[in-house]
């Protein structure tokens, strides 16, 4: 193996594990943004107090367990 196929192949195996990672670049700074699934967000919101998961359940929203 050559010096440029190891080179590629170390390429390979970070671009894999790093696939499907988002960062928002601002000036010298990398933010990392973190996907969330509808599910997740759904889920999230259900937990949130003071919100009428009846009503949202009766609007056709429901609830994912």
């Amino acid at each position: 193996m050559t010096v440029l196929n190891y080179m590629a192949k170390q390429r390979e195996k970070i671009v894999a594990r790093h696939s499907g990672e988002t960062f928002l670049l601002a000036g010298d700074e990398a933010v990392e943004v973190k996907c969330r699934t509808t599910r997740d967000i759904l889920r999230e919101i259900d937990c949130l107090p003071g919100l009428n998961v009846r009503e949202r359940l009766t609007a056709g929203i429901r609830e994912f367990s």
